[in-house]
């Protein structure tokens, strides 16, 4: 009995798995480690798409999974005229389900943090995406077609994302602008309703000094008109002055007598 072909055949196989072991090791060790900034928004789920074993067999064909960047396929990915066989569409079902998984992410971490237009425009590439997954599923288009079209509808995708940022970037700064005028309206309005309260407050105490003069002086009017109805009548000193006292009159009483007058002074 020969035993050197089971020998061989065992060596072989170890051979086989230790090489195995290598590229699944080198492949783990090449995964990054995501934030929790990039779990919570989407983008770990998407880019761990790239690390998954499942879809190895598909990298050959549509070469990235997910990019950030849009990278541009290769000469022989746009040349491939094949379509999807039946082992692939269960991938390109896998793929596209796990697709829906990060959208579904995405979808909640950005809603309440973009504008709606840009939430909009997010919504429509990821069913652009899906149309295309379904198009390459069914047969209807080539690994060469879906990349091209892949490669455009991202690029796409992208200048329409950096134009609406830039409409929205000059948008705050419109509103930026718009803002700081009315704060400065604001704070002219404020200047001239304080001054025009001073020159109230002015014109008020003015006012009110005017009165308070007016009112002394008829008081004053009043209280010399009391003084004029209640002052005593007037002497005769009061009047002539104090003359000089004249010499008291001589009364002479006459009367007839016997014929004769007969005259007495008093």
């Amino acid at each position: 009995m020969n035993i050197d072909k089971p020998m061989k055949n065992l060596s072989l196989l170890t051979n086989i798995v230790f090489f195995y072991i290598i590229v699944i090791t080198n492949c783990q060790a090449q995964q990054p480690v995501f934030t929790s900034a990039e779990v919570e928004s989407g983008a770990a789920c998407y880019l761990g798409l790239n690390y998954d074993p499942r879809l190895a067999a598909l990298r050959s064909k549509v070469g990235y999974i997910q990019s950030q960047k849009n990278d541009r396929p290769t000469l022989e990915m746009l040349a491939d005229r094949t379509k999807a066989t039946r082992e692939e569409q269960a991938l390109i079902s896998y793929w596209a389900k796990a697709r829906q998984q990060c959208d579904d992410i995405r979808v909640r971490y950005i809603q309440p943090r973009v504008s709606p237009e840009m939430f909009l425009l997010n919504r429509k590439i990821m069913n652009s995406a899906y149309a295309l997954y379904a198009k390459l599923y069914a047969g209807d288009v080539t690994y060469g077609e879906f990349n091209q079209v892949r490669f455009d509808t991202g690029q796409t995708y992208m200048a329409a994302v950096s134009e609406l940022q830039e409409r929205e970037r000059a948008k705050r700064t419109d509103s930026a602008k718009a803002e700081a005028a009315e704060r400065l309206l604001q704070a002219q309005q404020n200047q001239e309703r304080q001054a025009q309260d001073v020159a109230a407050r002015q014109l008020q105490e003015q006012n009110a000094q005017a009165l308070q003069i007016q009112q002394q002086q008829l008081n004053l009017q009043r209280q010399r008109a009391l003084e004029e109805a209640f002052k005593p009548a007037p002497t005769y000193n009061d009047v002539f002055g104090n003359l000089p006292k004249s010499k008291p009159s001589v009364q002479t009483n006459c009367r007839w007598v016997l014929q004769t007058w007969q005259c007495s002074t008093n």
